[in-house]
């Protein structure tokens, strides 16, 4: 029973110290997020309609878009004009608006200014129909997709000397940005980490750590060769488990692969950098670490990642990823420091 009681004090220890770390940083909850315009050009030019038939164009509006409208304007031509204009999703048919449970926009007009409000991260079907059963109709249409995403803007104290977008460290080490290594840590990171919600929350707080100290790290390492190399050959094991890291999120992409990812990538880095910290510490090389309490930390974690998830809540993300990579990290490195202390120990009552 005390031997789960101190289990469980140092779990919450390693959850405490993870918030009050969020908690003091204050650039972290200095992010601010606009809105930047985006557009899609749906339809442009003249087309033809044949009687009694449509012309369909499918779009997707993306999951990450904000007041996402259809706008522009349409024009028939050809006599007696009985062209109508509609626009549908949850369709079970991609090239018929008839088929689709929600219809957004109904007109029955030869010219038309168009204004329609969408949902994000659904499919489109944009139809022209001809109900004239007498001949082909041509329609000249400018149609576009209007929308906005929300974009991370770092506050003027915290962005002032920072180049966000550099590896600093890896960058010193390698001698340039365009080298192999430091062109994967950023592949990485663009490409799979940030391109998920649960990701972009992670990089927020990991950025206004990491940048508070790697520009003066990177300017030192240039100057000192030896510690150059010696930053190099720490970051190879780094590369490798990035790579277990992206195949985790190959298997799963999207929300759930970033948050596999996360676990392989941070129970890895825990084993093989922490692990040594861990091993220094005599308090810890003596704690014995219940693999069921240690999987409920975790499970918790994952839990409230999660939930932030489905609440769709930023400041919640940056919160409960970076205490899942915090406590996978630490329980990751005291198992392993534990079993390097229990073979030593095996080894000596031979």
């Amino acid at each position: 029973m005390l031997k789960h009681s101190k289990v469980a004090l140092v779990s919450l220890v390693l959850l405490s110290i993870s918030i009050a770390a969020l908690s003091s940083s204050k650039d972290v909850f200095s992010q601010q997020y606009e809105k930047q315009p985006r557009s899609m050009q749906i339809t442009q030019g003249i087309m033809d309609v044949d009687a009694l038939s449509g012309r369909y164009v499918n779009f997707d509006v993306p999951s990450d878009a904000t007041d996402a409208r259809l706008v522009g304007k349409y024009q028939g031509f050809g006599g007696n004009q009985q062209i109508e204009f509609r626009v549908g999703a949850d369709c079970s048919d991609n090239s018929s608006v008839n088929s689709c449970s929600k219809q957004y926009a109904r007109e029955d007009r030869a010219v038309s200014n168009v204004n329609v409000g969408l949902d994000s991260g659904k499919r489109y079907v944009l139809q022209f129909w001809n109900k004239d059963f007498l001949g082909t109709k041509q329609v000249d249409s400018d149609l576009s997709l209007e929308y906005n995403v929300l974009v991370q803007v770092q506050s003027s104290n915290s962005n002032q000397n920072n180049p966000k977008s550099g590896c600093l460290i890896a960058t010193a080490a390698f001698g340039s940005e365009l080298s192999p290594q430091v062109q994967f840590l950023r592949n990485f990171r663009d490409d799979h980490i940030l391109a998920t919600s649960s990701g972009s929350g992670f990089m927020s707080v990991f950025n206004s750590w990491y940048y508070s100290f790697s520009p003066a790290v990177a300017d030192f390492e240039r100057e000192q060769p030896i510690m150059q190399q010696a930053v190099k050959i720490a970051i190879y094991p780094l590369l490798g488990i990035l790579q277990a890291s992206e195949k985790a999120y190959v298997i799963l992409p999207g929300e759930y692969g970033s948050i596999s990812a996360g676990l392989v990538g941070s129970s890895l880095i825990g084993a093989v950098y922490a692990s040594p910290i861990a091993l220094s510490i005599k308090q810890i090389r003596r704690i014995r670490l219940d693999y069921r309490i240690a999987g409920t930390v975790v499970a918790i974690a994952i839990t409230s990642v999660s939930v932030s998830l489905t609440l769709a809540n930023q400041l919640a993300l940056m919160i409960t990823t970076s205490i899942l990579v915090v406590s996978t990290l630490s329980v990751a490195a005291i198992l392993f420091a534990n079993a390097i202390t229990r073979t030593i120990e095996k080894r000596k009552t031979k």
